[in-house]
């Protein structure tokens, strides 16, 4: 679906487009402050319910971003903690010791690892919220303005 909604009012003289994904999530203030500007144009019976629609598979689209986050963080950190004990018994996993060149370049890929996996952490409890912020514009939308209030 077009993720661009426009509406007209005023017998065209009045011009609106929103980008639904750029626009949502956003607070309900301006949720009711364009309420008003949907109300105008008598042309969009179907207005919030495409919104809803668009919000919906940005929720999906979202989740999924977030379980490839939280697997890159598993992932990383697992790295993390598997160098982190390398580094400390000063051996490899099959027991060969390690030089210190080699424990050099294990603290310095811990650390990489380590900022990689904060920063999916980070991005992770972003989406997070995301997903949150998403979810109460579109139970609001369908409770507020929606025809079929399922």
């Amino acid at each position: 679906m077009n993720d661009i909604l426009t509406l007209t009012w005023n017998c065209g003289s009045g011009r609106m487009s929103i980008v639904v994904k750029e626009f949502f999530p956003t607070s309900k203030e301006r949720i009711k402050k364009l309420n008003n500007t949907v109300q105008m144009d008598y042309s969009q019976d179907d207005f919030w319910e495409k919104v809803v629609y668009i919000l919906q598979e940005a929720l999906e689209e979202t989740k999924a971003e977030m379980k490839v986050k939280a697997k890159e963080y598993d992932t990383y950190h697992t790295e993390e903690s598997s160098t982190q004990n390398m580094i400390q018994s000063k051996k490899m996993p099959n027991g060969v010791a390690l030089t210190k060149n080699q424990i050099k370049e294990f603290r310095q890929k811990r650390i990489k690892y380590g900022e990689i996996a904060r920063a999916a952490k980070r991005d992770f409890n972003h989406l997070k919220k995301k997903v949150e912020k998403l979810k109460d514009n579109i139970r609001f939308i369908k409770g507020e303005y929606c025809n079929d209030k399922n």
